[in-house]
């Protein structure tokens, strides 16, 4: 074994040169496919174009329509959503989602279309316009309406009122999705960072599938750089 040893030592010696030449070119051969390395926000990728499960959700998108969203989720301390201070938060974060890069329709609590009979007209509006000006009754009839419409609960409030939602759809370039949903949510982000040190007594989460799919390319690129 130890002559063995010896005797590769001496080769390697004697032919360093070589040894140098054919590591740098091995070296620069492996770094040449770096260039096909790419992160994706598109978390189909992880599935096989025939597995059943992207064929089932892909056809339902083509059936209906694609749900690239953002969930803005407003979570109050005090665990009451309907407090004219809570829902003026609501009120505001709703416009702010039209912001948003590419965002094509907010659904919230706020801007749900109330239908009230009055005498012979049936009056269609945003449940929530001015709540600074609601009285306690507007704002019981207000929770009352949210919290009994099948449509909001579960989907944009929860069942206890503490917890409420702002849904933001985007219409996205499949071209270009990647580099837009990023986009799209750093501006989410900032957007909720904003508000957090403006309502410290609030907590501000960030949920939906665009979360998801931004966050994949975001953590490889955050491995790749520790």
């Amino acid at each position: 074994m130890h002559n063995f040893e010896a005797q590769f030592a001496r080769a390697v010696i004697a032919h360093r040169w070589w040894i140098i030449v054919a590591s740098l070119c091995l070296v620069v051969a492996m770094a040449s496919g770096a260039r096909l390395l790419w992160f994706s926000a598109d978390y189909l990728i992880m599935f096989d174009e025939d597995n059943p499960e992207r064929l089932a959700h892909e056809h339902i998108e083509d059936t209906f329509s694609k749900t690239d969203n953002f969930l803005l989720v407003i979570a109050p301390h005090s665990g009451d959503v309907f407090s004219r201070d809570v829902l003026r938060v609501v009120v505001d974060l709703t416009e702010q989602g039209w912001l948003l890069p590419h965002s094509t329709r907010i659904d919230s609590i706020s801007n749900y279309q109330h239908t009230e009979a009055e005498e012979d007209d049936l009056v269609v509006r945003d449940l929530i316009i001015d709540p600074e000006r609601f009285s306690a009754a507007e704002l019981d009839a207000a929770k009352s309406v949210a919290l009994t419409e099948p449509l909001l609960v579960g989907r944009l409030i929860s069942g206890q009122g503490d917890v409420t939602g702002i849904n933001v759809r985007l219409s996205l370039d499949e071209a270009d999705k990647d580099a837009q949903t990023i986009e799209a949510f750093a501006h989410a982000e900032k957007l909720l960072d904003e508000y957090r040190d403006l309502y410290p007594d609030t907590d501000f989460y960030l949920s939906g599938e665009l979360t998801l799919a931004a966050s994949i390319p975001l953590a490889a690129q955050r491995d790749g750089q520790e």
